[in-house]
C-alpha cells in the first residue's frame, strides 16, 4: 500500500463524528485490517494501524460490525512487523482488554525486560513467565516504575494467579526504599496476600518493618488466622499489637485517620463547634451532619427544604446552633438558615454570601454581594439569635472573596487594575473601500488591596502592585488579627506602619512553603496548612513546628481547625474526611514511615509525648509503637568498640549505648 493511501485511511479511521465519517471509518478499518492480514507493512505505518484497529474495537458498534470486528481481531494477531506488535504490548500494559487478548493469543512480547514480566503476569501467562523471567526482580522493577492504575492491575493479577510472589514483586531489590514508597493500601494488600498464602512467618518479618498503623493491621490479620510467633519475646509483642488493633477498631476516635462511612454524598464543607467536641459536615445533596467526636457517632442530621442547590458553607455558632448557607436554583441571593434542636429558621440574607465569621460575643457577621448594587459593593450584616442587628454597605468591592476580621470590624478585599486600550481595526469591503473602527479592550495592569473599617466605611490600609497577584487574593486574618494572610502564608502587618511583608519560610525549612488548603484557629496561635499531601501544624507567632501529619497520598482540598487549635480535619480530594488531634501531630512522621527508618531519638520522642499526657483514646496505639521500637532496637544494637575505647561517632544510625538495667 502506498504511503498516501495509508495516511488517508488512518485519518478516516479516526474520524467518527458524523454518519458519513462513521461510514468512511468502517471502510478504512476494513481495508487496513485486510492489508495487515496480507502482510502489508503499510510503508512503515503498521504500528499506527494497530492502534487504529484497537480503537475501532473500543468504538463498537459505532464503527465496526461483528463481521469486521472478527477480521480486525485476526489482523491484530498476525501483525507483520515488530513495531506493530510492540504497540499492542504497550496498549495492553495500558489496560486495553482487546490489546491484552491479542498479545496473549499471538505471543507478542515487549522489548524491555520489566515490561515483558509485567505483560506476562497481566495476561495470565504464568508458565511462560517462569520460562522467560529468571527471577521476580524484573517484575519488581516494573511494579516500582508503574503508574497507579498498572500497579492495581498487577496486584489483582498476582492475587488471581496465586503463583507469583507478591512480596518479591513489591519489595524486591532495595527493600527499605521500596517499603518506603508503598502507600498504606499497598501495604495492607501485601499483608492480605501473604496471610492468604499462609506465609505467616514472612508476614511477621514484614510486620516489624511496616509503619505502625499497617503493623497493627498485620497483627490483626495474623491473630485472625490463628497464628502467633513461637519466641516468647516475639509473642509478648504480638499479643500487645493484636490487642491494640482490637482497641483501635472498637474506638472510632482512636483511629488516627477517621473516615465517616455513614455519610452518603460528596462532602463540601467542614466546621468545628466552638464549645464542644463536634464537627459539622455538609454534602452536595443539601444535608448537614453534626458529629460527636467523643463517641464517633452522629448527633443529628439537618435536611434543608427541597429545591436547593446544596450547602455552600456551614458555621457552628455554639450552644448547639448552626448557620447554614445554601443556594436557591433561581434567585438573587443565598438562603440562610439558623438550625438548632427546635428546628430550622430562615434568615433573610441580602445577597450571595462571600464571607462569614463568628465573633467572641456570639454574633454572626456575614459579607454578601447583590446584583442590586451591580456587584460593586459589599453588605456587612450582623446577626444575633436569628435577628438582624445591623447592616453596613461597603463600596468598592473587587473580584475575589472578601476576608472578615475575627471581630467583624474590618473587611479586606482585592482585585485587578484594568487599563483601557484602544486599537484601530481596518476592514476592506466588497467594493474595495477600506473602513476603520476603534475597538477598546480592558487589559490587566496590576493588582490592588484594601482594608476597610466596616462601621465607617473608611479605608484603613491600601496597596497597589504591578506584579504581585497575591494582593487580589487575601485568605484570612492571622490568629491575633495583626496580620492579613495570603495563600502562600506570607502576610501584611496591620495597622499601617506596623512593618513590611512577613515572609513565611516555613517552621522547618529555609525555603518558602507551597501551601494548598489552610486554616487558622482564631482562639489560639495555631495555623494548619497542607504542604503537598502532608498537613503541617505550626504556631503563627514564632513559626514553631508542632507536627507534620503524613497524608498518605490524600491531598487536602479543605481544612478546618477547632478554635482552641486542638483538633483539625481535612476534606481530601478523594472525598474522604480525615480527623486528627494536635496531641498526636508530633508523632506524624512516625505514623507513616517504615520502622526501618526509626532511630533511638524516635523512641525518646514517643516516650516524651506519652509522658506529656496523651489522650486515652490514643494510648493503645502509641504504646504499641513504643513496643515496636524497643523490639527493633533490642535486635539492632551494634557495639562499635571496647568500653575502654569508645568510638567517637556512631557507625550506624541504630548504634546506642547499653546500660546495666536495659530491658
Amino acid at each position: 500500500m502506498r504511503t498516501r493511501t495509508a495516511v488517508r485511511l488512518l485519518r478516516r479511521a479516526s474520524k467518527t463524528g458524523s454518519p458519513l465519517d462513521r461510514m468512511r471509518a468502517r471502510r478504512a478499518v476494513s481495508r487496513l485490517a485486510r492489508a495487515l492480514l496480507a502482510g502489508d507493512t503499510l510503508d512503515g505505518r503498521a504500528a499506527e494501524a494497530a492502534s487504529a484497529l484497537v480503537a475501532s474495537l473500543a468504538a463498537r458498534p459505532t464503527v465496526v460490525s461483528t463481521g469486521i470486528a472478527d477480521t480486525v481481531r485476526r489482523a491484530l494477531r498476525s501483525l507483520p512487523d515488530g513495531a506493530a506488535s510492540h504497540r499492542i504490548c504497550a496498549l495492553a500494559l495500558g489496560g486495553d482488554a482487546e490489546a491484552s487478548a491479542a498479545a496473549a493469543d499471538a505471543g507478542y512480547l515487549p522489548p524491555d525486560g520489566p515490561d515483558l514480566a509485567a505483560l506476562l503476569v497481566l495476561t495470565g501467562q504464568i508458565d511462560r513467565y517462569r520460562d522467560l523471567v529468571v527471577d521476580d526482580q524484573m517484575l519488581a522493577v516494573a511494579y516500582t516504575a508503574a503508574a497507579g492504575g498498572l500497579k492495581e492491575r498487577l496486584r489483582a493479577a498476582v492475587r488471581e494467579s496465586g503463583q507469583v510472589d507478591a512480596l518479591r514483586m513489591m519489595l524486591g531489590g532495595t527493600r527499605e526504599a521500596r517499603l518506603r514508597a508503598l502507600s498504606r493500601p499497598e501495604q495492607e494488600y501485601l499483608v492480605d496476600a501473604l496471610v492468604a498464602a499462609s506465609r505467616y512467618e514472612d508476614t511477621w518479618a514484614l510486620l516489624i518493618d511496616l509503619p505502625v498503623l499497617s503493623a497493627l493491621f498485620a497483627a490483626g490479620r495474623l491473630h485472625g488466622a490463628g497464628w502467633a510467633p513461637r519466641q516468647p519475646g516475639d509473642r509478648v509483642l504480638f499479643d500487645r499489637l493484636a490487642a491494640a488493633q482490637r482497641a483501635v477498631l472498637a474506638n472510632p476516635r482512636g483511629r488516627f485517620q477517621n473516615v465517616f462511612p455513614e455519610i452518603t454524598g460528596r462532602v463540601t464543607h467542614l466546621s468545628f463547634a466552638p464549645d464542644a467536641p463536634q464537627l459539622v459536615l455538609t454534602t452536595e445533596s443539601g444535608d448537614v451532619h453534626l458529629w460527636d467526636l467523643d463517641s464517633g457517632r452522629p448527633v443529628r442530621t439537618v435536611v434543608l427544604p427541597g429545591g436547593r442547590r446544596g450547602v455552600d458553607r456551614v458555621l457552628h455558632l455554639g450552644n448547639d446552633q448552626l448557620f447554614i448557607v445554601a443556594g436557591a436554583p433561581d434567585g438573587p441571593h443565598h438562603n440562610g438558615y439558623l438550625a438548632d434542636r427546635d428546628g430550622l429558621r430562615p434568615l433573610a440574607l441580602s445577597g450571595w454570601v462571600r464571607a462569614v465569621v463568628r465573633t467572641s460575643a456570639g454574633h454572626l457577621v456575614v459579607a454578601t454581594t447583590s446584583p442590586k448594587w451591580r456587584w460593586e459593593s459589599l453588605t456587612i450584616e450582623t446577626w444575633s439569635g436569628g435577628s438582624l442587628v445591623s447592616s453596613q454597605r461597603v463600596a468598592g468591592w473587587g473580584e475575589g472573596d472578601p476576608v472578615l476580621s475575627w471581630d467583624g470590624s474590618l473587611v479586606a478585599f482585592g482585585g485587578t487594575v484594568y487599563t483601557t486600550v484602544s486599537e484601530v481595526e481596518l476592514d476592506m469591503s466588497g467594493d474595495g473601500s477600506v473602513n476603520s473602527r476603534v475597538v477598546t479592550t480592558e487589559v490587566s495592569d496590576g493588582y490592588w488591596l484594601k482594608v476597610i473599617q466596616v462601621a465607617t466605611g473608611s479605608v484603613v490600609q491600601e496597596w497597589r502592585s504591578g506584579w504581585d497577584y497575591r494582593l487580589g487574593h487575601p485568605v484570612s486574618f492571622s490568629p491575633d488579627g495583626h496580620d492579613l494572610v495570603f495563600s502562600d502564608l506570607d502576610a501584611i502587618p496591620l495597622p499601617p506602619g506596623a512593618g513590611r511583608w512577613r515572609r513565611w519560610d516555613g517552621p522547618d525549612s529555609d525555603r518558602p512553603v507551597r501551601v494548598g488548603a489552610f486554616a487558622v484557629a482564631e482562639g489560639s496561635d495555631t495555623v494548619v496548612f497542607a504542604s503537598g499531601p502532608d498537613i503541617v501544624v505550626s504556631t503563627w507567632s514564632d513559626r514553631e513546628l508542632v507536627g507534620r501529619v503524613p497524608g498518605d497520598r490524600k491531598i487536602p482540598r479543605h481544612l478546618a481547625v477547632s478554635p482552641d487549635g486542638e483538633l483539625f480535619a481535612a476534606l481530601n480530594h478523594d472525598d474522604t474526611v480525615s480527623l486528627w488531634d494536635r496531641h498526636i501531630a508530633r508523632l506524624g512522621p512516625l505514623l507513616a514511615a517504615p520502622l526501618t527508618d526509626a532511630v533511638p531519638a524516635d523512641l525518646a520522642l514517643v516516650d516524651a509525648v506519652s509522658a506529656a499526657g496523651l489522650p486515652e483514646r490514643y494510648r493503645d496505639t502509641v504504646e504499641a509503637l513504643a513496643a515496636l521500637l524497643r523490639h527493633r532496637f533490642a535486635h539492632e544494637i551494634h557495639l562499635a568498640g571496647p568500653a575502654e575505647n569508645p568510638p567517637t561517632g556512631m557507625t550506624r544510625k541504630h548504634d546506642v549505648a547499653l546500660g546495666e538495667d536495659r530491658e
